[in-house]
């Protein structure tokens, strides 16, 4: 049953969704989980050419290297492995074969840092050093 005045639904197995504007609430016994609405991205050349550049983690000691690819769109490269195609999704986030690739940047708006997140490791950071 969905409750509209409430902005609740329940569901079986002791699952509540929430809605609050934007946002999407899944309450369960194990946990909360919340989900918000974003506009789906569609960078510019200019916007693609900002993310290019090398990317090191000293967690791993890996490199990851971001280029423009063909048709504007953006590639990832870990060391000499295979080239990967990234999708744009929202702002800054891109998907890709291995997981979700997003860019931080700093106060200035300057892409600085690449987070990789997949399901078996969540936010590994790399800093930009090229």
């Amino acid at each position: 049953d969905f409750d509209t005045k409430a902005g609740r639904a329940m569901l079986g197995g002791g699952r509540e969704w929430r809605v609050a504007g934007t946002r999407l609430q899944l309450i369960t016994e194990d946990g909360d989980v919340l989900y918000e609405k974003v506009v789906r991205a569609r960078p510019t050349a200019a916007e693609l050419a900002a993310f290019a550049g090398e990317y090191a983690s000293g967690e791993t000691m890996s490199r990851l290297v971001v280029a423009r690819g063909g048709k504007g769109a953006l590639t990832l490269r870990v060391g000499s492995g295979e080239l990967l195609e990234l999708t744009p999704t929202f702002q800054d986030a891109f998907a890709s074969p291995e997981g979700t690739i997003a860019f931080g940047r700093d106060s200035a708006g300057k892409v600085v840092e690449l987070r990789v997140g997949d399901d078996r490791v969540w936010d590994l950071r790399f800093q930009r050093v090229k």
